[in-house]
């Protein structure tokens, strides 16, 4: 079983990262600072995530599977903002 301290820091080392992307772009966003901006020690991303593409894997990853759940459940989701949207097509919608 997972410590719980370490089960946040695998959520929140990717969290940051997400951020820090949107800011500053995939490719110039150091480990270090992803870590600091998670609240987690410079060793932890590493430890967790093995390179700088560990992050950004992990947020393809969830992103992907949240997709893939309303596909099949029949859901549609914002993955960017992570919004419910409506199930309707949006030809019946009304405005």
């Amino acid at each position: 079983m997972e410590r719980a301290d370490a089960a946040r820091n695998r959520a929140a080392v990717p969290a940051a990262a997400a951020r820090l992307f949107a800011e500053h772009g995939v490719d110039v966003v150091p480990m270090d600072q992803a870590a600091t901006a998670a609240g987690v020690g410079k060793g932890t991303p590493f430890r967790r995530f093995g390179d700088r593409s560990g992050p950004a894997v992990a947020l393809l990853d969830a992103r992907e599977r949240e997709l893939q759940d309303g596909i099949l459940h029949g859901r549609r989701r914002s993955v960017r903002a992570g919004r419910r949207r409506s199930a309707q097509p949006r030809s019946s919608r009304r405005t």
